[in-house]
């Protein structure tokens, strides 16, 4: 049965409640994983199937893909329903913190500028402590507001020493091989082996010629 969950409120408001609706169970074919990897692996290599095997199949294959469709806008419901009741529960837990949000704000605020006029009077205190916490005040570290295009430029005419090095100039280079240029240009022989068109073997590469792709498609 799909399970209901209690969303908290505050005291002496409404409670909001959920249905998480039950994942369907998953199709048992009734074989372990290793039967059906040993019914797969009896089936490599037939290269003829009759015409009866043919159409069983293809219709064992438009169930199963069917069912799989199914299996996955049911999911896809699901996951979208999660979606709206996790907007729900933001919205909620917004609402009812709001109020306490905003007077965190307006509380810290407050204590911050009490212990700068206190530092303002007497530079050593750095910090009150109370019962309930502590204010403290820490020395940041200055902010930079750079324009990286201007500083560039003053950093590349900057030179020290006789040999006139720029030491705040930083060069990153990355070089990689232009492999659609080698494709382009190279030949390849039987042993899967890659050649320049003046006949130097190409290093650091191996041809794998594949089988045809054969694609089964499956009417509606």
């Amino acid at each position: 049965m799909a399970e209901t969950q209690t969303l908290p409120s505050e005291a002496g408001g409404p409670t909001f409640k959920l249905q998480v609706p039950d994942l369907p169970e998953p199709i048992d074919t009734g074989k372990t994983s290793d039967e059906l990897t040993e019914i797969s692996n009896a089936y490599e290599g037939v290269a003829t199937l009759s015409a009866e095997d043919v159409a069983l199949m293809m219709r064992q294959l438009r169930d199963a893909r069917s069912r799989i469709h199914e299996e996955v806008e049911t999911c896809n419901a699901l996951r979208k329903k999660l979606e709206q009741d996790a907007q729900f529960i933001d919205a909620h837990e917004q609402a009812i913190t709001k109020g306490d949000q905003a007077r965190v704000a307006f509380l810290t605020q407050q204590l911050e500028a009490h212990l700068l006029n206190v530092r303002a009077a007497e530079p050593n205190v750095k910090s009150i402590a109370t019962p309930w916490g502590v204010i403290l005040s820490r020395t940041q570290e200055p902010e930079y507001k750079r324009d990286d295009k201007l500083l560039l430029a003053w950093a590349e005419g900057y030179t020290f020493g006789d040999n006139h090095a720029t030491p705040y100039v930083r060069v990153k280079e990355t070089r990689l091989p232009d492999w659609d240029a080698i494709k382009r240009h190279a030949r390849v022989d039987e042993q899967g082996r890659m050649f320049t068109p003046d006949g130097e073997q190409i290093a650091g590469v191996e041809v794998i010629q594949r089988a045809p792709k054969v694609t089964v498609e499956v009417t509606p």
